[in-house]
C-alpha cells in the first residue's frame, strides 16, 4: 500500500490539492501500529477508499483529505478540534460526521452522514471497501449484520442521495454496483455455512 499512497500524495501535489497531500502523512502517522480484522496495517484502509473515490472522478480537496481521515477522531487519540486546528473546520466536521459514537443509534448516525453528500459519498466508498473484506475475515454472524445494516440504512441513503446531488450520481451508482454484487456473493457464503452447520449438526446427532 505504500505504492498506492506515494500514488495519491504524487496526484494531489500535481492536481494542488494541499489537503490531501497533507493527510496522506498525517493519517498514516495516527493509525501507525494499528491493524484491519485481516490483519494488514490499518493505513491500507483509508488509501483504498480515497483510492476509490479518485478512480470515480472524486477530486474535491475537502473531501479527498477527509476520506484519509475518516477514522481518525473514531480510532485514534486525535479530537475533532484538533483535526479542526490542522485541515480545518470542513475536514473535521466530516470526519466527525462518520465517527460512530456511544449511545447514538445508527438511524441517528447515518441521518447525521445524510447531511452532508462529501460524508454520504465517504460513507459509500468505506462500505464497498469493507466488504471487499468482510467474506475472508468476519464471522458468519458478523457477516448478516454488516449485510443488514447496508441494506437498511447505506444503500438506502445512497439512493436518496443519488437524486438530489446528480454531479455525484454516476459515482454513486457504481458503488451501489459493487456493494450490491458482493453482498450476493456474501450471502450464497452464509447459505452455504449455514447448510454446512446443519447437516454438521444431524451428523452429530445421528452418532449421539
Amino acid at each position: 500500500m505504500i505504492k498506492e499512497a506515494v500514488y495519491i500524495y504524487g496526484f494531489a501535489k500535481g492536481a494542488n490539492l494541499p489537503l490531501t497531500m497533507k493527510a496522506v502523512t498525517y493519517a498514516n502517522e495516527l493509525h501507525k501500529g494499528q491493524k484491519r480484522d485481516d490483519g494488514v496495517e490499518y493505513f491500507d484502509h483509508p488509501i483504498r477508499v480515497c483510492r476509490y473515490l479518485l478512480n470515480h472522478g472524486i477530486r474535491d480537496d475537502v473531501t479527498l483529505a477527509a476520506s484519509l481521515l475518516h477514522d481518525v477522531i473514531e480510532d485514534t487519540h486525535i479530537t475533532e478540534e484538533e483535526l479542526a486546528d490542522i485541515f480545518g473546520a470542513e475536514v473535521a466536521r466530516i470526519v466527525s460526521l462518520l465517527s460512530k459514537k456511544e449511545k447514538i443509534s445508527p438511524e441517528i448516525y447515518f441521518s447525521e452522514i445524510a447531511t452532508d453528500i462529501r460524508a454520504i459519498i465517504i460513507k459509500a466508498a468505506d462500505r464497498a471497501c469493507n466488504i471487499d473484506d468482510m467474506i475472508d475475515c468476519y464471522t458468519i454472524d458478523r457477516l448478516e449484520k454488516y449485510i443488514g445494516s447496508t441494506e437498511q440504512y447505506v444503500l438506502p441513503m445512497m439512493k436518496k442521495a443519488r437524486r438530489i446531488y446528480l454531479e455525484y450520481s454516476d459515482a454513486l451508482v457504481a458503488f451501489r454496483d459493487h456493494i450490491k454484487g458482493v453482498l450476493k456473493v456474501a450471502k450464497k457464503v452464509i447459505e452455504l455455512s449455514r447448510e454446512l452447520e446443519d447437516i454438521k449438526r444431524k451428523q452429530d446427532t445421528s452418532y449421539a
